[in-house]
């Protein structure tokens, strides 16, 4: 949980620099072409960033925060529900669904501090292309969520007697 916050952290200052680099006139959408096919000024870009930055950290900030306070799984879509909704197995459900969403949250706080960098970078460039380390970071980001959550569902969440009572 912590470095969930230390990455927020991490991409307001990401932002904060941003606002002091971009240019007047930033590109703001790449096509699959390559160059960018649309430019926004530089409070146009910052806004977003400012936008993208809160709604990710209002979504998994609140939920990591709040979570732990709940006592029932009732809006929780996890794997063998009856199994975690018992007694005995419900205070490990939960710290298994605040541990899930935090390690959802850092990768995905991790990801978006690309987003400055490669703004500012693009920027910084003639025909302000993505740098070329945006796509491998995308591919990255969505391979290791998608890995997660096929382990989560797939073995994480399994329970240890798979039969219903």
């Amino acid at each position: 949980m912590r470095l969930f916050w230390a990455l927020a952290i991490l991409y307001a200052g990401l932002v904060a620099w941003a606002a002091g680099v971009l240019p007047d006139r930033v590109p703001a959408h790449w096509g699959s072409s390559g160059p960018p096919d649309r430019w926004a000024s530089r409070t146009e870009a910052l806004v977003m960033l400012v936008v993208l930055g809160l709604i990710m950290v209002g979504i998994f900030g609140s939920l990591i925060v709040l979570l732990p306070r709940s006592r029932s799984l009732a809006w929780v879509n996890i794997p063998n529900k009856w199994y975690w909704e018992r007694p005995e197995n419900l205070p490990r459900a939960m710290r298994m669904i605040t541990g899930d969403l935090a390690v959802l949250g850092c990768l995905s706080m991790a990801f978006i501090c690309v987003v400055p960098v490669s703004i500012v970078q693009a920027s910084r460039t003639a025909d302000a292309a993505l740098p070329s380390w945006t796509l491998p970071a995308i591919v990255a980001y969505l391979v290791l969520i998608i890995g997660y959550v096929i382990w989560m569902v797939a073995a994480r969440w399994h329970p240890p007697d798979a039969r219903p009572r």
